[in-house]
């Protein structure tokens, strides 16, 4: 897997704390039946593009609690057009692949 990293990466609009807290704030219900100890940490890839809007949302690694991973899923694609594309070093804007962790490590 190679990463290239743009000159200047895609933010959401909000900032970082604001979409950690949107995604914590709206997968409470997902939650409840969650048992910290059988919580597995999760990864999920998606790609921002030119336009600010989100594309090839993936589950790489679930939480081990479907709802929970369909949940972020969901809430990682309402968060379409709410985003900044990554620019190169012309300046011109270009698609980013970014990680979202959740679980026991992530948000």
């Amino acid at each position: 897997h190679l990463t290239i990293i743009p000159e200047k990466q895609a933010v959401h609009i909000d900032g970082k704390n604001e979409l950690k807290k949107f995604l914590k704030e709206n997968s409470k219900k997902s939650r409840t039946n969650v048992v910290p100890e059988k919580l597995r940490p999760a990864k999920l890839y998606f790609t921002v593009t030119k336009n600010g809007s989100i594309k090839n949302v993936k589950l790489d690694r679930s939480s081990g609690y479907p709802l929970l991973d369909e949940k972020i899923i969901e809430l990682i694609n309402n968060t379409s057009g709410k985003w900044k594309p990554a620019e190169n070093y012309k300046g011109e804007k270009i698609e980013q692949e970014l990680v979202v962790s959740f679980g026991l490590m992530g948000c």
